[in-house]
């Protein structure tokens, strides 16, 4: 137990984690569809269910598709009668392949910021009618953007992603939204998930926080490895709407 204790400690610190022993970890006690399972069509809801009770205020559960696409509908069903079982309904159809469910818990850019997840994995296209806009799950691959550079989303929205260094370890990733007419959104929904593409740690999911200058902005993200990245960033502007996800590649330099 101290051998494995001692080797989480020293992976986190080289990941740029902040690990907290005294307090445990968010914990997916249950889920529907189950962690492992294999369907023929994808589900209309996702429903998790925590070990614990979790603030209400900052939770979320991230449906994410094989392509790397978001496809809840950011809308979170609390249960009145058990405030472990959380719900999202999914607004996209989706490839044949492995998803991903992530439980995401606590005050954004802060250290009660933790994460779960589950997968399942589908086993044929489902609700995807092969046009171009049969939803964000069903294309092939997702748009990319350089850091710092202009991407324009499906609704318009101009969106640009800074990365404070390319250097490996903890950076902070800041959002800019802004809509046709170049007015700033601060009322859309901004996440974004750091992957490791040479390395096999998963993906780390976090919500963005409205700062001062109008942007959104994710602290101290775990990428402490050198080598390429891939970070997703999920953006809903709307209610009920699939949130509109890009990717930007990212190369950091350092320990690999």
């Amino acid at each position: 137990m101290k051998r494995t204790l001692i080797t989480t400690l020293l992976l986190a610190l080289f990941m740029g984690v902040t690990v907290h022993t005294g307090r445990s970890a968010v914990e997916i006690a249950d889920s529907n569809p189950a962690d492992g399972a294999s369907l023929a069509v994808l589900p209309s809801l996702v429903e998790t269910w925590s070990a614990d009770p979790l603030d209400p205020v900052h939770t979320q559960v991230i449906v994410v598709a094989p392509n790397g696409a978001r496809i809840d509908s950011g809308m979170l069903d609390i249960d009145a009668n058990d405030p472990t079982h959380f719900a999202t309904t999914l607004s996209s159809g989706g490839l044949a392949g492995h998803y991903t469910v992530h439980l995401l818990s606590g005050e954004p850019n802060t250290a009660s910021e933790r994460s779960a997840r589950v997968a399942f994995d589908l086993t044929a296209d489902s609700g995807c009618d092969g046009q171009d806009d049969a939803g964000a799950g069903c294309v092939d691959s997702l748009p990319e953007v350089l850091p710092g550079e202009e991407i324009v989303l499906a609704d318009g929205t101009v969106a640009t992603a800074v990365v404070s260094s390319e250097n490996a370890g903890p950076v902070d990733i800041t959002v800019t939204l802004r809509d046709s007419q170049g007015n700033p959104l601060e009322s859309a929904m901004v996440w974004v998930r750091a992957t490791h593409l040479e390395m096999d740690h998963g993906e780390f999911p976090h919500a963005a926080a409205l700062n001062e200058e109008g942007s959104f902005e994710a602290r101290h993200i775990g990428m402490g490895m050198g080598g390429s990245w891939r970070l997703a960033v999920d953006v809903i502007t709307a209610d009920g709407e699939t949130a509109m996800t890009f990717a930007v590649p990212l190369e950091m330099s350092g320990p690999g």
